[in-house]
């Protein structure tokens, strides 16, 4: 049998070819040319993006697939399964493979989009591939509409312009690409070039937006002890009404922000911690990943125990790196910080299905309504700062979890196969501090609260009701919609007031005790009751008013402050410090 190495020297190169001819339909024109085939080809479509952890099917989106020889002879072209053709056998040993597929992504940047703006697309999300030559290398070339330019994060092939190249289809799957009347900041750093691409022209205000994202992506190389790609491409897709959500890539990372992300220091802080999150993945997840996570077969998922900690760990490395770096202040980390706290107080999910069967499920969902949150994300970045903050308390602050994820990444980041779980731990013991494996055992192998307040304490920092919103009595609902509109239950946890009342998601609150509500001021109605003092619920149910009897349970504050301690000792603010501060070597003058 072939090695990949011995096959892609044997296997041609194949030929890409993306044009979008009518931006308006929202369909790209895609051309995928093949030689020396001497049989039947297969050629099939991704049944996921990687970095989306979700099944979404390319194929459904592709119309009008078909193929012709190197003469312009049709071939043959049999749709066999959901995302395969099979392509008759040419007589001059040229498969030249065409198809449209639409994209018309909105909101976020995760797959494709194609409009009279801009043209934007993750290339699993577009293009096809024949399985049999998956390790063959490929070229690109892009074909962008009138005057439109193209940015792209594939290594450039050197024969003219928007052409670009990849050892196997993987890497080519990889990239991600913007054309349109684009905008772009940038620098050069540890041996790379990073440019930020704007799909169009914002107004950064006194933000300093490049030095900022230097800030953080010194950190990140320092945790990891290196720099390991030449470039890295931010690609912005900005909406008018808000964007969200980010997809990383090898060489850079897709993400959706809001237009107005400069307008103010909160919505800048946010774009400052999803770039961060993004760009810390370029060592988390498309270098030193969990086993299953690539190489890819693109027909089915791959589950894993890990994804809290390809995303979670993340999470907290991009807020950490951002903070270390000055790109964000002490308070605005704490904040955030803050705000992961009570998404994890109010994560149901969490009570009833563990961290680690979470993330082997993530794949396939749930229609368990209070299983929908991003647990990963949340709890596993909790989790990271468990073990940072133990193992810096264990050692004397001798060690730390950067010291483990160095030395995880520094024996798996370069090889095909993933880390096992117990590479993993043994990471946590061997470069982190004894019994950190059974720690991180206990608080992802079991469903539970986790107690990070007394954790935090080990760095002089306390978690305290915020005084300026008040505290409510636990109702055990999470509700939806804005505005005056009536509130609608999202879900009920179980044995909470709401669930003894028999009350159920998909309930259109209208009254409490006949004071008609509103979503903008329930908190405000449900901090006005007594807990323990039954309280009469109105709700619409299939079109039908009912009532229930509520019992309001003991109030919570609906948000949290974390802050140093002011009589925190001096170990206390030296592991403080040591956790905050910078890891990064000072700039070269």
């Amino acid at each position: 049998m072939l090695s990949a190495i011995a096959l892609a020297a044997v296997v041609s190169t194949t030929s890409y070819r993306i044009s979008m001819p009518d931006p308006a339909s929202h369909f790209f024109n895609v051309e995928v040319r093949f030689e020396q085939v001497r049989a039947p080809l297969r050629f099939a479509f991704p049944a996921f993006s990687p970095g989306g952890w979700t099944i979404d099917e390319v194929a459904r989106n592709v119309l009008d697939l078909g193929a012709v020889d190197g003469g312009r002879t049709i071939l043959p072209a049999v749709k066999i399964d959901k995302q395969t053709w099979e392509i008759g056998k040419p007589a001059d040993g040229t498969v030249i493979v065409t198809y449209r597929v639409y994209a018309n992504e909105k909101g976020t940047a995760y797959k494709a989009r194609l409009n009279g703006t801009m043209a934007h697309a993750n290339l699993a999300s577009i293009l096809g591939y024949a399985p049999d030559r998956q390790r063959a290398p490929a070229r690109l070339a892009i074909d962008p509409f009138g005057a439109w330019r193209v940015a792209c994060s594939l290594a450039p092939a050197g024969t003219g312009p928007n052409a670009y190249e990849a050892p196997d289809f993987d890497q080519l799957a990889d990239g991600i690409f913007l054309a349109g009347a684009w905008t772009e900041l940038g620098f050069e750093d540890g041996g790379a070039r990073y440019r930020l691409v704007f799909s169009r022209a914002p107004d950064f205000k006194d933000n300093k937006v490049a030095d900022d994202v230097r800030k953080f992506a010194r950190e990140a190389a320092a945790v990891f002890g290196e720099t390991p790609f030449d470039r890295y491409l931010f690609l912005y897709v900005l909406e008018p009404e808000g964007g969200r959500g980010g997809i990383e890539h090898l060489f850079g990372t897709s993400v959706g922000a809001p237009l107005y992300a400069f307008e103010d220091r909160e919505a800048y802080r946010k774009f400052l911690g999803v770039s961060a999150h993004e760009l810390v993945h370029a060592w988390n997840v498309k270098r030193m990943r969990p086993a299953g996570l690539g190489p890819f077969d693109y027909t089915k998922e791959f589950p894993t125990n890990n994804l809290y900690v390809a995303e979670g760990f993340t999470s907290y490395y991009g807020w950490l790196t951002a903070v270390r770096g000055g790109a964000i202040t002490r308070e605005e980390y704490f904040k955030s910080l803050a705000e992961g706290l009570v998404t994890e107080r109010d994560n149901a999910g969490i009570r009833a299905k563990s961290l680690q069967d979470q993330s082997w499920d993530w794949w396939i969902g749930s229609d368990i309504p209070y299983l929908s949150y991003r647990t990963n994300y949340t709890r596993g970045s909790l989790v990271a700062l468990v073990l940072d903050l133990e193992i810096r308390a264990a050692t004397g602050g001798k060690r730390s979890l950067d010291d483990a994820m160095r030395g995880l990444y520094r024996r798996t980041g370069t090889r095909a196969a993933g880390y096992t779980d117990a590479e993993l731990r043994d990471a946590l013991v061997r470069d982190g501090a004894p019994g950190m494996d059974a720690r991180l055992d206990a608080m992802v192998k079991t469903p539970g609260t986790l107690d990070t307040a007394a954790v935090l304490a080990l760095a002089g920092v306390e978690v305290v009701p915020d005084p300026e919103a008040p505290a409510v009595p636990v109702a055990g609902w999470r509700t939806g919609s804005t505005g005056k509109d009536f509130p609608t239950i999202d879900w009920v946890e179980p044995g909470s007031p709401a669930a003894r009342a028999g009350l159920e998601d998909r309930d259109l609150i209208v009254a409490l005790d006949d004071r008609r509500l509103s979503a903008e001021r329930l908190d405000k109605e449900m901090a006005s009751l007594s807990p323990g003092k039954p309280v009469i619920a109105s709700f619409f149910r299939d079109g039908t008013l009912r009532r229930a009897e509520l019992i309001p349970g003991a109030p919570i504050p609906t948000k949290l402050i974390v802050r140093p301690r002011k009589d925190a000792s001096a170990e206390q603010k030296a592991l403080l410090e040591a956790w905050l501060g910078s890891r990064a070597a000072a700039p070269t003058p």
